[in-house]
């Protein structure tokens, strides 16, 4: 499960994993991006993640397609989990998705 909340009036997104991510719920993410977009250049983006269970192939193609499409749309993220291996993940990934970003840590 993949779970969008949004701020529009702050260019606030949370995500939070939890379980198999499917096709449609990556698809809501990108349309709560997309409809940020419209009214602020840049994102602030906090993820929770609780547990990571499958995610279909289609979605990582996707994401980094997205991710190319969308190279600066973060302002400040955070990454929240309590699982020891996803902050040494995420300090690798954020080197391809930051886009020289300084806030953009984890």
């Amino acid at each position: 499960m993949l779970k969008v909340d949004k701020d529009a009036k702050a260019g606030y997104l949370e995500l939070t994993v939890d379980g198999v991510i499917h096709k449609a719920d990556y698809e809501a993410a990108v349309a709560a991006v997309d409809e940020l977009l419209k009214t602020h250049e840049q994102l602030n983006v906090v993820e929770v993640v609780r547990d990571i269970g499958w995610v279909e192939p289609q979605v990582w193609w996707k994401d980094l397609l997205f991710h190319l499409a969308h190279r600066n749309f973060i302002h400040r993220a955070a990454v929240v989990s309590d699982s020891g291996w996803v902050g040494p993940v995420t300090r690798f990934v954020r080197t391809f998705l930051s886009g020289g970003n300084p806030y953009f840590r984890a």
